[in-house]
């Protein structure tokens, strides 16, 4: 994209460079706490967490005709859930052979049926991460209707095949000096402002919704910030998201951050520069754990 200032760099460069990111803030955020403990706390991994990467990149292959998916994908022909560990084996290179569990006499253990299946079909396509029948019906389901999905009077097919995907930008937060990092899903520099967009996958949209207000509003305003430092000429003022939720009918749905006014968005904005700056000391101070949480209170109702 010509008017992004920064060099590109694929996304290994950009996980290791050493910035401020939304998923760092929003951990230590902790819907309001500021909880060093929390950030500190290491992601047990599971397998369900693919499939947002997953959809991802069905969805870009989809709308610009590349074909990023088999690259890291395959179709297996197993139901049943994946073994949370095996994206990890097959990424770190494991013999998956190791993971087949036997019996005393070395015959496999009948028990663990779903797992040896799993692991005989990514044993015949070495590197790529099976994608269960289950999660591939749903894939196909979510791509359709996501493309067909309209977002104010344009389709979202229409959006997605103009759009540039996974762009890295950094920058230096003009009033704080900190540096910062993101990776855009997808943005469409439409001349004076830039479109600024985000996949997400979601359990059902009542979920999402809450999970707005407790950490993607941390997303829209750090994103929206790193846009406009790394720009010329155009903004970006609101970041969509295009999200697909996992609950029958499987239904996308494009959502925004409504802050009430400019006066409340101006408010998000202070909350958003103090999260920054205390993430940034704490992490200046050798990110000390803090062990306890601010006071908190609950309403309780009593009828006679």
């Amino acid at each position: 994209m010509e008017t992004v200032k920064e060099k590109p760099m694929t996304e290994a460069e950009y996980r290791a460079y050493p910035a401020i990111n939304f998923s760092s803030l929003a951990a230590y955020y902790n819907k309001g706490t500021y909880s060093p403990d929390h950030a500190l706390m290491e992601i047990e991994y599971k397998s369900y967490f693919e499939y947002g990467k997953m959809f991802e990149t069905m969805l870009q292959d989809a709308a610009k005709g590349t074909d990023e998916f088999s690259e890291r994908f395959f179709k297996s022909t197993v139901s049943g859930k994946m073994p949370d560990g095996m994206i990890k084996w097959i990424d770190e290179g494991e013999d998956l052979e190791t993971h087949i569990r036997k019996n005393k006499d070395g015959s496999r253990n009948k028990q663990s049926t779903t797992l040896h299946a799993f692991i005989d079909e990514a044993m015949a396509n070495p590197g790529k991460i099976p994608v269960s029948t289950q999660d591939w019906a749903m894939l196909e389901r979510h791509t359709e209707n996501m493309l067909k999905m309209h977002y104010q009077d344009a389709l979202v097919e229409d959006i997605l095949r103009a759009a540039d995907w996974q762009v890295p930008i950094t920058w230096l937060d003009r009033f704080s000096g900190l540096e910062k990092k993101a990776l855009v899903d997808f943005m469409v520099d439409l001349g004076k402002e830039f479109f600024v967009g985000d996949i997400k996958t979601t359990a059902n949209f009542k979920q999402f919704s809450y999970m707005l207000s407790d950490k993607y509003f941390i997303q829209d305003l750090h994103y929206c910030e790193g846009v406009n430092a790394t720009t010329d000429g155009s903004v970006a003022m609101q970041m969509v998201f295009f999200v697909a939720s996992k609950e029958s009918p499987f239904l996308c749905q494009p959502w925004g951050v409504d802050y009430g006014g400019v006066d409340f968005r101006m408010n998000a904005l202070q909350e958003y520069e103090e999260l920054c700056n205390s993430y940034a000391a704490w992490v200046e101070s050798g990110k000390p754990p803090k062990g306890w949480l601010p006071f908190s209170s609950k309403k309780v109702f009593f009828s006679h």
